[in-house]
């Protein structure tokens, strides 16, 4: 998505700058929730992933506490939910890119 910022009126450079800012500000919420539910994911699959290190010394104990884990984990350690977070965060700092030269075009930055 593009956003320019043409000479225009008054009222419709106010709105125009109106709908960078709006657009911003929902961009750093989605932002904050997929960065803070990756780090959740990655933390989840650090704890697991330690585990499987050492998987061949382990013992049925050891093996059971690994299964309750994975059980446990959330869907957000889905390998395909990761993917689809992560590309959604590219395409969120892309986005960001091109509304922060728009508002620097209009003068808001």
């Amino acid at each position: 998505m593009r956003y320019y910022v043409r000479i225009m009126s008054s009222d419709g450079q106010d709105q125009a700058i109106l709908r960078i800012v709006k657009r911003r500000t929902e961009l750093r919420k989605r932002k904050a929730l997929i960065e803070s539910e990756l780090q959740a994911a990655g933390e989840f699959l650090d704890d697991i992933g330690g585990s499987l290190k050492h998987i061949g010394n382990s013992n049925p104990e050891h093996i059971a506490n690994i299964t309750m884990r994975l059980q446990r984990a959330p869907e957000i350690c889905g390998l395909e939910r990761i993917k689809d977070m992560v590309a959604e965060l590219a395409q969120i700092y892309a986005e960001f890119v091109q509304l922060n030269r728009s508002a620097a075009g209009a003068g808001i930055d």
